[in-house]
């Protein structure tokens, strides 16, 4: 099956294909609220594997993976904090 595609292609500087950010502060809003929605994320797996832990007994070898990935889980959130405040600052400027 062979497919003919247009042989001019198409104009993508159209504004419909682009998003129009008014300025920089719109930008680190929505930057803001997507660490919001991650960091929620990681909260809810944080809790949810301490209570999968709790099932576990420690010398078990699925105890060690989840109790590393909680520590993960949690420098990834102490990173997106950090994140949050250095935006929020640029967001006073």
């Amino acid at each position: 099956m062979v497919r003919n595609f247009p042989r001019d292609p198409e104009d993508f500087s159209d504004k419909k294909y682009t998003h129009d950010f008014s300025s920089k502060q719109d930008l680190i809003q929505k930057e803001l609220n997507v660490i919001k929605e991650e960091a929620l994320l990681l909260k809810k797996r944080i809790t949810s594997v301490k209570e999968s832990l709790k099932t576990l007994p420690p010398y078990d070898t699925q105890y060690k993976y989840l109790h590393s990935q909680i520590e993960k889980d949690q420098i990834e959130l102490d990173e997106l904090l950090r994140k949050k405040e250095k935006l929020l600052e640029e967001l006073k400027k």
